[in-house]
């Protein structure tokens, strides 16, 4: 076990509860969900400028998985 660290990329609330706590990451939703629905009210509203790109940092959520 010492030679072996694992990690998930979804923090499901069941991460925390396994036999050894499960590392994960955690998606900021509710970032995502406001950045759609803004590029989505730009869209309808005539705004045509392409692609964008938009970065939104994860939070590491360390637990007994990953030592």
């Amino acid at each position: 076990p010492g030679d072996l660290a694992l990690a998930g990329g979804d923090d499901i609330e069941l991460a925390a509860y396994l036999e050894v706590p499960l590392t994960s990451f955690r998606q900021p939703s509710a970032e995502i969900g406001a950045e759609v629905v803004a590029t989505l009210m730009s869209r309808i509203g005539g705004d045509r400028d392409g692609v964008k790109q938009v970065v939104l940092k994860p939070e590491l959520i360390v637990r007994r998985s990953s030592g």
